[in-house]
């Protein structure tokens, strides 16, 4: 697993670029701000700030990464495990927690404040997914969901794809307890998860580690699958985070679209 290190903004803005995204697609983890001075907070939903200036906000970041804001897609997350194919943009009130798409231009976006953004992209067959993983959605293996959707929808093998994880809580601060221990233990992603030191009933959970098993399971080269290596909750100054700033927390975007022409 390699970290990525592709930091685009001038102020501290803007977000992190996975290594697969050029003019065949675009891909980007953003931050919390706009790309200004000072730097302004971007809550990318509309729980904080209405509807019209979480669009306004959408769209100044998605111009940056050269992606249309009209060709948006978002769902209703619910920590799940469902994955959809999408064909044409939507701002749906439909559940699911992950989307893939063959549609050049489709912007699929994932709305995260310390659940893991996952981004996949098969260069050979042309298709692209990205997943919203939780605790919940990674024990149920949404990574392997989106992977399986694209080799049923359009023929992926598992070996050409790429994947990046975005920032992320991360196991120096994603404390768990007994609940969500038991939960981990009962598929094969227990060696994310440990016992913290001192604090009996808890653990930490390493979501990153989780999700890089349930990829390479699926036959993803390790070599292919790229971890942002950033805490949310540590790196609250650039980053939102529920478990830091609790219903206060924005939300940050992770966005991937295929190239339009290329």
């Amino acid at each position: 697993m390699r970290l990525l290190k592709d930091v685009i903004g001038q102020h501290g803005g803007l977000g992190i670029r996975p290594p697969f995204a050029g003019p065949g697609v675009r891909a980007m983890f953003f931050f919390r701000h706009l790309d200004t001075w000072p730097p302004v907070d971007a809550d990318l939903s509309s729980r904080l700030t209405g509807p019209e200036a979480a669009r306004d906000n959408r769209a100044r970041m998605l111009g940056k990464a050269g992606v249309q804001a009209e060709a948006l897609c978002l769902v209703r997350q619910v920590h799940g495990h469902r994955v959809i194919r999408v064909d044409a943009p939507t701002e749906s009130a439909l559940e699911a927690d992950g989307m893939i798409t063959d549609v050049p231009g489709l912007a699929l976006a994932i709305l995260v404040a310390d659940c893991a953004p996952v981004l996949l992209y098969d260069p050979v067959r042309r298709a692209v997914g990205a997943c919203h993983s939780g605790w919940r959605g990674t024990v149920q293996q949404i990574v392997a969901r989106a992977i399986e959707g694209m080799r049923d929808e359009y023929g992926t093998n598992p070996g050409d794809l790429h994947v990046a994880i975005g920032p992320c809580i991360r196991r120096c601060c994603y404390e768990v307890d007994d609940a969500v221990a038991d939960r981990v233990r009962s598929t094969p992603l227990e060696r994310a998860l440990l016992p913290r030191f001192g604090r009996p009933g808890k653990y930490v959970f390493s979501l990153p580690h989780a999700i890089r098993l349930t990829a390479e399971a699926c036959g993803v080269q390790p070599d292919r699958v790229y971890d942002a290596g950033i805490c949310t909750s540590c790196r609250n100054r650039h980053l939102f985070s529920h478990r830091r700033e609790g219903e206060r927390a924005g939300r940050q975007m992770a966005v991937i679209a295929l190239g339009v022409g290329d």
